[in-house]
């Protein structure tokens, strides 16, 4: 394999592949990056963890066509400290790399590229589109509350529900529960749902691009693969029943308050600054007239209190909460202003948009 490439151009791919690429892996292969030479200019990179895999094609110079393994963070590192010139890449009968790029020059041991696992090439059983901008913004309002426990394997992922005219993420760790909608047509004639890893999820978000550009997705039995510039990302889906979060969602509440996003964001962080993470007392919200104190109390003495102005319908009432989830639903939200809604200090606190549906959040409360 004989290659010239733009050392910016093959570092933007190598790191897009080397997201799910694990630096310490049973497989040797897997710790290592793809390279697949085409005539016509195009080299193909691929990462893989055996569950996520990761394929993107980059415009070079091919001389000579071929295909090897190369160590992935070894080879990044390298990429880092060569200049941006024009890198030259060539490999031998006994899968050495020569890699040159101005007066520096590196030669790597590579490994054949019969022992990489193949990414799954499947057909699709159903296919949907959404603009990048929409699912990432799903993906962000809604990631967040992914359990990170083995108990219940399914809550690792997020629920895609696909219904006549809307499509919905829902996650949830058992202690919060995001629901985020957008509306979209339906091109099947049943509605159809399939939970997708957090994981994977989060390595996508982290690639940016144009919000305009489309995101297919091809769903399968057992696997999903995104679309999107070039780059196609394979994954497993999560297998199982997904909770029947309908079921919990209240829909009538005795207090409903307006507030701002970012007041009652900030007095929660004001008061984070006090908690312990080896022991966690609960920040209180004392709701009563046109505003909410947020209070936190620490038995060695340490407290805090803010006050925020808000509109009120219904009872008084105070409540508390683990800081650190209240925090990951509102930095979530977009919009300026809330409705925050609630029934007792026993029950989960509800957070929506001021109109609308777009999005809705549970979240347990803490005993005070």
């Amino acid at each position: 394999m004989i290659i010239n490439c733009e050392k910016n151009v093959l570092a933007e791919g190598v790191n897009t592949v080397s997201k799910v690429i694990i630096a310490k892996s049973p497989v040797p292969a897997l710790e290592g990056i793809l390279f697949e030479a085409y005539d016509g200019g195009k080299l193909k990179l691929t990462g893989s963890d055996i569950d996520v895999g990761i394929e993107t094609f980059i415009d070079v110079e091919v001389e000579k066509e071929g295909a090897v393994i190369v160590n992935a963070k070894l080879f990044s590192e390298i990429l880092r400290n060569l200049t941006n010139d024009v890198v030259s890449i060539e490999v031998d009968d006994k899968l050495n790399m020569h890699i040159s790029c101005g007066v520096v020059n590196f030669n790597i041991p590579c490994m054949d590229p019969k022992y990489y696992p193949s990414i799954p090439i499947f057909e699709n059983e159903k296919s949907i589109t959404l603009k990048r901008g929409v699912l990432f913004s799903m993906i962000r309002q809604t990631i967040f509350s992914v359990s990170v426990f083995d108990a219940k394997p399914v809550l690792k992922g997020v629920l895609f529900e696909v219904g006549k005219d809307k499509i919905s993420l829902v996650s949830s760790d058992n202690y919060r529960l995001s629901v985020r909608h957008e509306n979209f047509e339906n091109k099947y004639e049943e509605d159809f749902g399939f939970i997708v890893p957090g994981k994977t999820l989060n390595e996508i978000i982290k690639m940016t691009g144009d919000p305009e550009d489309e995101v297919s997705m091809g769903i399968s039995q057992n696997y999903i693969c995104f679309e999107f510039d070039g780059i196609r990302v394979v994954s497993k889906l999560l297998k199982g029943e997904f909770i029947n979060y309908k079921s919990i969602i209240p829909y009538s509440f005795k207090t409903v308050c307006k507030v701002k996003t970012d007041d009652i964001k900030k007095a929660v962080e004001r008061a984070s600054l006090l908690v312990d993470e080896k022991v966690r007392y609960p920040v209180k919200f004392s709701i009563e007239f046109d505003s909410m104190v947020v209070s936190y109390r620490k038995a060695e003495g340490h407290s805090f209190t803010d006050e925020i102005k808000i509109s009120k319908e219904g009872d008084s009432l105070e409540i508390g909460f683990n800081n650190k989830y209240v925090l990951s639903i509102l930095s979530a939200i977009d919009d300026e202003e809330i409705l925050i809604k609630l029934n007792s200090p026993l029950a989960s606190m509800c957070v929506t948009p001021i109109e609308g549906d777009k999005y809705f959040y549970l979240v347990s409360p803490m005993r005070l």
